[in-house]
């Protein structure tokens, strides 16, 4: 009897076990890395924190990963605590508060944060496999090499580690899909349109509770605005255009909610105290800005200073990337004229929704240059599918999404290995507490 091909030898036919596969290798290399990294670094913070006895847990706990990990267990005490997810913290308490993951109780919600990363990780891999899917219908490789990339991200050791960047990514890639669904059902199907959209702005708000840049997925919602209002003044059929405008402005509530919510439990505590914060009196009280300003230095060119040179250069590639994936969908994604209908159908909603994915990730790769911690965008960039399939598409020159390619096959091919480099350079720097972060 004839044995089935292997997800190792044909990928192509076990698409989905081959990933799962590809992921588990993957994390495998990154934990050994990190568990074999020697030293404390130049930060003892991880040290009096996490015992000796949990050698693996103290090597996760590094930089951003001691507020996730201290502040879910201990709940969010000091200001610069609410810098960080509190949703998030909150998840990560309750999951460690209802598994034996370790007596200590710090090392517990290590534990747990560690176990949400991955699995976050692993499913948003499978989402954007079922995304890519569904704009490349007639290409299995895309998608899979697309998948496959956000693997290997250069986020590394990020998407292990107590952070919020693989939770960021599932949550982001999961609204992508349900609004792709939404468009494609549109006004046929109403109920499950509005359907759609509902999961879309939840998804969407959840990201953004996770990490703030979610919020600029209102892009994505904005882009479409136009047209609905053009529906509204114009269409003879004005009940169609008032259930989709409904559910566009329930998307984009629940999405700004994502980061309203958690600013007004924040405000109920510092603000209605005795002696209100600084930050109180502000036309827009927001915890989160305050914090980034007078904590982290964030702001409009503030990280622009000279010692800080050689991380612009650090963030060079991937911004590089950002910006060149996002240009080219705008400038290329255009539906052949020798296709069918139904073929040139197909070309047209994926240019569309092509470039409203453009629309953020272009967005973050300003905000990274202008007002972010610049290097942080090397793990961030993870959450944004746009640039992995620009890259996947140079990696098979043969698909239907070739002309997004931003390089030929071997540049792709630099490119890919260049990734797996630095996620492996950057997983033992990290584990040491040695930047970049």
């Amino acid at each position: 009897m004839a044995l089935a091909p292997s997800p190792i030898r044909r990928p192509l036919d076990h698409p989905v076990r081959a990933l799962l596969l590809l992921h588990v290798s993957w994390k495998i290399l990154l934990l050994s890395i990190a568990f074999l990294s020697p030293g404390h670094g130049y930060d003892s913070s991880s040290a009096l924190l996490v015992s000796q006895h949990h050698p693996l847990a103290l090597r996760l706990t590094r930089w951003d990963a001691v507020y996730f990990a201290s502040s879910a267990e201990r709940q969010h005490l000091y200001e610069q605590d609410w810098a960080f997810s509190w949703l998030l913290a909150r998840l990560i308490s309750i999951f460690a508060n209802s598994l034996p993951l370790s007596a200590d109780p710090l090392v517990a919600h290590v534990w747990a944060a560690t176990v949400i990363a991955n699995a976050s990780h692993i499913v948003s891999v499978l989402v954007l496999y079922f995304l890519m899917r569904r704009l490349f219908p007639t290409s299995n490789k895309t998608p899979f090499l697309t998948a496959a990339l956000h693997v290997l991200s250069p986020a590394g050791l990020f998407l292990t580690a107590p952070y919020g960047e693989a939770p960021f990514s599932f949550l982001n890639f999961l609204g992508l899909l349900s609004f792709c669904h939404a468009r494609q059902l549109d006004v046929t199907q109403p109920v499950i349109h509005f359907l759609c959209m509902l999961t879309t702005g939840l998804s969407f708000g959840l990201a953004t509770a996770v990490r703030s840049n979610g919020l600029l997925n209102g892009l994505i919602l904005l882009y479409d605005a136009p047209e609905i209002l053009h529906g509204l003044i114009f269409s003879p059929h004005k009940t169609p255009c008032l259930r989709r405008l409904a559910a566009y402005a329930l998307a984009g509530v629940l999405t700004a909610s994502g980061l309203i919510v958690p600013q007004w439990i924040a405000y109920q505590h510092y603000c209605t105290a005795e002696t209100p914060r600084p930050w109180c009196n502000r036309p827009l009280p927001s915890i989160y800005t305050w914090v980034q300003h007078h904590y982290w230095n964030v702001g409009f060119l503030r990280y622009w200073t000279l010692s800080n040179v050689p991380l612009f250069l650090l963030a060079a590639p991937t911004l590089y990337v950002l910006i060149c994936a996002g240009l080219r969908v705008m400038q290329r994604t255009r539906p052949s004229e020798l296709a069918s209908s139904e073929l040139a159908g197909q070309q047209s909603f994926s240019r569309r929704l092509l470039i409203q994915m453009a629309l953020p990730q272009l967005a973050l790769a300003l905000l990274a240059i202008f007002n972010f911690h610049v290097q942080i965008v090397n793990r961030i960039s993870s959450g944004y599918p746009l640039w992995y399939l620009a890259v996947a598409a140079g990696l098979d020159e043969a698909t239907p999404s070739q002309h997004l390619a931003i390089a030929g096959k071997q540049s792709s091919a630099s490119i890919l290995r260049a990734m797996i480099m630095y996620a492996i350079v950057q997983g033992a720097l990290f584990a040491s507490f040695l930047p970049p972060a």
